[in-house]
């Protein structure tokens, strides 16, 4: 039987190297899924008026550089935290995990999908940012309407049985300030 499990967290990619640990591997995302990326975060801005992202990879290379770092976390079962020094921009992070018979990697481009389904939460109840943990915050980023550009980085590996996927994304201008509202 496969299993899997969610965690929201930030998305990064990097190119195909080992990083040191047993079982432990990253591969970078490839630009079909940069263009994906782009792609579907721009749909979603569509949808609610705000203006398109364009892919920047100065952002990419240090949401890899910190989705690496955050993957033995993740196999180890720990929280994903923001990175603290990581300056003046937007981060929402992703996990998931698999295991069993036939199980791979979980899909990066999947984390789009669950920080997307936040939507119905602020739907719900539309209101400018109260805090800087909501309910619907890695939606409100990935749409926030001062934000022009985007990087993601993805590191997965196998570690007992288990495939792990840390995926981060970084956004400039960040969103979700206190008070506003995303669009």
């Amino acid at each position: 039987m496969n299993r899997i499990a969610k965690t929201m967290g930030a998305a990064g990619v990097s190119a195909a190297v080992l990083i040191g640990l047993p079982g432990t591997a990253s591969a970078a995302l490839d630009n079909s899924q940069k263009d994906r990326i782009v792609a579907q975060h721009n749909l979603y801005r569509d949808e609610v008026g705000t203006p398109p992202l364009a892919w920047d990879d100065t952002l990419a290379a240090a949401a890899q550089a910190y989705a690496d770092k955050l993957l033995p976390t993740a196999q180890a079962d720990g929280p994903l935290l923001h990175d603290p020094n990581r300056g003046e921009v937007g981060e929402n992070l992703y996990n998931a995990w698999s295991s069993g018979f036939g199980a791979t990697a979980p899909d990066p481009l999947d984390a789009l999908a669950w920080w997307y389904s936040e939507k119905a939460m602020y739907d719900a109840n539309p209101q400018p940012v109260g805090n800087s943990i909501q309910s619907w915050g890695h939606y409100s980023q990935m749409v926030w309407k001062d934000t022009q550009r985007v990087g993601c980085g993805a590191a997965s590996g196998s570690r007992n049985g288990r495939f792990d996927t840390v995926v981060v994304c970084r956004y400039d201008p960040p969103g979700n300030m206190i008070g506003e509202m995303p669009y």
